[in-house]
């Protein structure tokens, strides 16, 4: 795990000092790699590198690493390093290290551009063939790790963050308004957009090469999410295999030469990580959060999970300072605006974390490959929904939000039940957008400012949904299986992981988004992965081998979040903040504050929960204005 970045110069392009930039790129990532820094710069060719050593750590395994004429920069894993050293040392390559970077750039030495297809592992990487002049770039098909590029006639260049590149100043950068809409629509930007145009994120599961002769890129697509449960078997075959599986991932993924632990929440993705560990390892570390507000704490059940499988556990206490502290610090240090309120959870663990732990276990992936949303569970109600005319829908909303104010606390029953109810009829693509996402269209019409609105707001915001459920070979509850696999994934599940353990140099690992994990979860049959009941089938299944267990499927899901609803009806600093940029309406050219500050009206009057939309705004407004961007 680490921080990559890099720069080349075109058409004799004269700036001031490229290797100060590189520097100066370096140590905007530091972050991301604490334990070593390293460059190398050749003609119009600049590469750099910050290190967090997990694997091999001697300077042997610093980077960039040549070998013979090619210099690669890696971040990342690369789980099974050892399966493909032993293939290249068989096909005659020697090692000197003992690091998967090494067998990483051998295997490109070795395989070329399919070398994507042999790699199991999270990655964002780029390899400069001094002998070529062309430089090939990757990332992994889940999307664990970013990458993100700037490209014109004058330069290339590219990062583990979009400050970095921000920071160059090669360019007069700007905001991306279409990237705008998809942000305020969903809380993240959809690849290939960032925030900033002209800066692109490379999307997972695609690689990209550039042709230094030409000054041009080629981008292909080497990993698609296709279903393929043709052979159907019974749910005792799948059980099984998913714990084969899984079993493998979790060794895979626990090869490590510094301290690891578990994120233990009290749910069925860290319990099935754990069950797999206990397995096969001992001495076992687990960590979990015990937060103030009882509504959103699980720490009584996790440390009942940690005790079922002997963990040396470990419980942090995180009060409320402790996550305004968070609020804050991510609002001044986020690389690329992100909304999902898990990213502040997430930070505020990784920071009660550093320094006992350089490795941690994550869930993530466990929901998008096995149905464990509610969208999943909710989606047949829809049929029955469409079913009625609008006229009655719009009469019962009425004379429901007449009756009933909004929950304020972790997607409460009324809250959930309006958003429902507000899917009536639209789009099967646009539904999920409604349930999960942030600002309503309607709204969203409304608070951009006229000076940069866009008739084709909505094409914008659909425009990759809409892709996908044209598949027409599918059914709509697997087509919203690619919209999360696709889209809330990466974009939200990934880059909150990432972003969040990065702060504090720590690197997260998914066993779930394991390669044969995700083919596995593509032949399992819907039904084994959900019903109207619930979602994760084939995993709950798996659990109950552990009679101890049982309870983890009984209890309601918390989720890892943050009350920020309930902290906008208070006074505090947040409230403060909040009120400061709505009267200082310092991006007025970009928003209606006026409307801003009547949804905050609505919010306090505790009728209409508007929490996840107002952090929404408030990371936006923040990180344009801090990072001076302009429409």
């Amino acid at each position: 795990m680490c921080g990559i970045n890099g720069l080349v110069v075109f058409n004799n392009k004269v700036i001031h000092n490229p290797q100060t930039i590189l520097k100066r790129m370096n140590a905007s990532l530091r972050h991301r790699g604490p334990d070593n820094e390293g460059i190398w710069s050749k003609e119009n060719v600049f590469i750099g590198h910050r290190r967090l050593s997990i694997i091999d750590l001697s300077k042997k395994s610093n980077q960039p690493m040549k070998v013979n004429n090619l210099i690669l920069t890696f971040n990342g894993e690369i789980y099974n390093y050892l399966e493909l050293r032993l293939f290249l040392q068989k096909k005659g390559m020697t090692f000197r290290t003992s690091g998967d970077t090494e067998v990483l750039i051998n295997a490109y030495r070795y395989f070329g551009e399919d070398v994507c297809k042999h790699l199991n592992g999270m990655f964002a990487f780029g390899i400069y063939d001094e002998k070529k002049k062309t430089f090939f770039f990757a990332r992994d098909p889940s999307g664990q790790k970013p990458l993100y590029y700037f490209h014109n006639n004058d330069f290339f260049a590219f990062s583990s963050e979009l400050k970095t590149i921000i920071q160059t100043e090669l360019y007069n950068f700007r905001l991306n308004k279409n990237a705008l809409y998809q942000y305020m629509a969903y809380g993240h930007t959809i690849s290939p957009n960032s925030i900033i145009n002209k800066i692109y994120k490379l999307e997972p599961g695609n690689y990209l090469k550039l042709d230094l002769k030409s000054n041009k890129i080629f981008k292909k697509r080497y990993f698609e999410y296709t279903y393929n449960s043709t052979n159907e078997e019974s749910l005792e075959f799948y059980v099984s295999k998913f714990q084969k599986i899984f079993s493998d991932s979790v060794k895979r993924h626990y090869r490590s030469d510094v301290p690891s632990a578990v994120y233990l929440s009290s749910g069925i993705d860290s319990s099935s990580i754990l069950s797999q560990l206990s397995k096969n390892f001992s001495n076992i570390n687990t960590i979990t959060a015990r937060f103030e507000e009882s509504d959103y704490d699980e720490s009584v059940y996790a440390k009942k999970i940690a005790k079922i499988f002997s963990t040396n556990h470990t419980e942090f206490l995180i009060k409320k300072n402790d996550i305004f502290s968070s609020i804050f610090n991510i609002l001044n240090h986020i690389d690329e605006p992100i909304s999902d309120l898990g990213l502040i959870a997430i930070h505020q663990v990784a920071k009660s974390a550093k320094g006992d732990f350089k490795v941690v276990f994550s869930g993530d992936g466990g929901d998008e490959l096995f149905f464990g949303y509610e969208p999943f569970i909710k989606y047949p109600l829809t049929k029955i929904l469409d079913s009625f005319p609008r006229f009655f829908i719009n009469s019962f909303q009425k004379i429901f939000s007449s009756l009933f104010n909004d929950d304020f606390g972790y997607l409460g029953f009324k809250y959930k039940a309006r958003l429902f109810l507000n899917s009536h009829k639209i789009e099967n693509y646009k539904k999920n957008q409604c349930w999960s996402g942030s600002f309503s269209i309607d709204n969203l019409n409304k608070i951009i400012s006229k000076a940069i609105s866009n008739q084709s707001l909505e094409q914008i915001i659909f425009e990759k949904t809409k892709d996908l459920y044209n598949k027409n070979n599918l059914q709509n509850i697997e087509k919203l299986g690619l919209e999360y696999f696709n889209l809330f994934l990466p974009e939200i599940i990934c880059s909150h992981t990432d972003k969040a353990n990065m702060m504090e140099s720590i690197e997260a690992r998914s066993p779930f988004l394991d390669n044969e994990m995700i083919s596995f979860a593509l032949e399992v049959p819907k039904k084994y992965k959900v019903n109207v009941f619930r979602g994760k089938i084939v995993m709950r299944e798996n659990l109950k081998k552990w009679n101890d267990l049982n309870f983890i499927s009984k209890k309601k899901k918390k989720g890892y979040t943050v009350p920020m609803s309930r902290y906008l009806l208070e006074e505090n600093d947040l409230t403060e903040f909040l009120n400061d940029s709505i009267s200082s309406s310092r991006n007025r050219n970009i928003f209606d504050y006026s409307y801003i500050k009547k949804l905050y009206s609505l919010h306090k009057s505790k009728r209409v929960n508007f929490g996840k939309e107002l952090w929404n705004f408030i990371m936006i407004d923040n990180w344009l204005h801090t990072n001076n961007i302009n429409a």
